[in-house]
């Protein structure tokens, strides 16, 4: 096969509505991060301890714009859509999993902080 088959098959298989969410979380979570003046850019980040800091700040604070609090399920989404994008190729952290609490009790505890306050609001 060609090389143009190969990454042909493998553009396939990027599913379209994971590219679309992980696209927008990355850019809502680099726009906070432009507003609050932290340095480089998402790629840069090669520290996990520096990225578990920076999420928490992230969505202690994040909303619509319209300044409506995110829901649960969104909330979810953008773990997974931020994890894909630390797992993928512009990332220097590899081998990240933001959905493990053992490894990133400080996230897990904003999150769920959050998630209560939601819940408690209504």
């Amino acid at each position: 096969p060609t090389p143009e088959e190969i990454i042909s098959l493998q553009k396939k298989s990027v599913v379209e509505n994971t590219y679309r969410s992980t696209l927008n979380w990355t850019n809502q979570f680099e726009n906070y991060r432009k507003d609050t003046n932290l340095p480089g850019e998402l790629s840069d980040i090669s520290n996990p301890k520096q990225l578990e800091e920076e999420l928490c700040k992230y969505f202690t604070v994040c909303c619509k714009t319209n300044g409506d609090e995110y829901s649960v399920a969104s909330l979810q989404s953008a773990i997974n859509a931020l994890n894909w994008y630390f797992n993928g190729k512009t990332s220097k952290l590899k081998s990240i999993d933001l959905n493990d609490k053992k490894a990133h009790p400080d996230l897990w505890y904003t999150l769920n902080g959050k998630i209560k306050m939601l819940f408690a609001s209504g």
